[in-house]
């Protein structure tokens, strides 16, 4: 059978772990900019302390949003990274240089992650039957050395983040934009992720076909699962090949 179907995944709590302790947020980041001006001062001689480079990253992050809907939107953080090195340094790094000092702000303030138990099998398998693309509200600099440090990437055909195109996971503009990068029709796609109302209500109010991952950490309590067309419990996820083979016969 060719591949006619098109699988969206969200990333974070449905294909992989990460650390989401809000205690251990603050000093996690301020790790991460820490690892970032060392890496700016090693490589370029450009010095500034984390604190300041920190503060000016976050205006920048202010102005993006008293000009956009932070319900709606999201901000690029290379570009505003980059905003903040010429204003504060005078410097002009190249964009690849940028994402790979973000990348170890990234791993010096995630904590840990890891491919929940099942998800490399289950997408080898899909993977020779599906198109598989990520769908997933995060920074593209964090996000895709990420899916290959840990060795997913090679199973996506797109790798789609709301930092790129501008447009959170809340909005149905989201959406469209990825069905309209791969050239898709929303009853052709199915979108996969453990938050029911990004994951599920929003594809499936423009005619995408869902599945809720019930990841204990982050299911709400007592929610009634009613718009998506299956549900699969994370402990279960090696049962997403078989539910979407029900959804896709191989004769549709």
């Amino acid at each position: 059978m060719g591949k006619t179907k098109r699988i969206f995944f969200d990333c974070y709590q449905t294909l992989l772990d990460t650390d989401i302790d809000p205690t251990r947020r603050d000093a996690n980041a301020r790790n991460g900019w820490e690892a970032f001006v060392s890496s700016l001062s090693e490589r370029h001689d450009v010095r500034i302390s984390a604190d300041r480079f920190e503060e000016s990253v976050e205006r920048g992050k202010e102005a993006f949003y008293s000009a956009h809907d932070k319900m709606t939107r999201h901000h690029d953080l290379v570009g505003i990274v980059a905003e903040a090195l010429r204003k504060e340094c005078g410097a002009e790094i190249p964009e690849g240089e940028i994402r790979r000092f973000l990348y170890e702000y990234r791993k010096a303030s995630r904590g840990f992650v890891r491919p929940y138990p099942g998800v490399l099998e289950t997408l080898e398998r899909l993977s020779k039957r599906y198109l598989l693309s990520v769908a997933s509200y995060t920074q593209s600099a964090f996000t895709l050395p990420e899916l290959k440090e840990v060795g997913l990437s090679g199973f996506f055909s797109d790798h789609i983040f709301s930092s790129d195109i501008g447009f959170r996971k809340t909005s149905s503009d989201f959406y469209r934009e990825c069905l309209r990068i791969i050239g898709a029709e929303p009853a052709e796609c199915v979108m996969i992720g453990d938050n029911y109302q990004e994951d599920v209500a929003v594809p499936e109010g423009i005619g995408m076909k869902t599945i809720w991952i019930r990841n204990p950490v982050t299911a709400q309590e007592g929610l009634v699962p009613d718009r998506a067309d299956a549900v699969v419990d994370l402990a279960d996820i090696r049962r997403l090949s078989e539910v979407l083979d029900r959804m896709f016969p191989a004769d549709s």
